[in-house]
């Protein structure tokens, strides 16, 4: 059994548009080697596991290498005021494509 401890992180990453975006996030962490990556385009969430902490500089800037912009938020319950519109919106979006 493995002793190793992981850290989850969570970020908001703006620029997601489609479910194309969030997987190409995916895909770009889990090739880093970020564990339990998860990727949600409509509430701009990015979720991942990793080992170190100084990982997660590592991370944003792969975000940020693909276009999207990452908001590092200190303060959980600001990052949770996300409107029904602005979801809504994305959903209609989506419908297209």
């Amino acid at each position: 059994m493995s002793d190793t401890i992981y850290k989850t992180y969570e970020l908001k990453v703006t620029g997601m548009s489609c479910t194309n975006c969030a997987l190409g996030i995916k895909k770009a962490l889990e090739k880093d080697g970020f564990l339990n990556v998860e990727t949600n385009f409509a509430s701009d969430d990015v979720k991942f596991d990793a080992v170190k902490e100084d990982l997660l500089p590592l991370a944003v800037k792969k975000i940020e290498s693909l276009g999207y912009k990452v908001h590092i938020e200190s303060n959980k319950q600001d990052g949770d005021k996300r409107t029904f519109f602005d979801i809504e919106k994305k959903f209609y979006i989506s419908l297209i494509f």
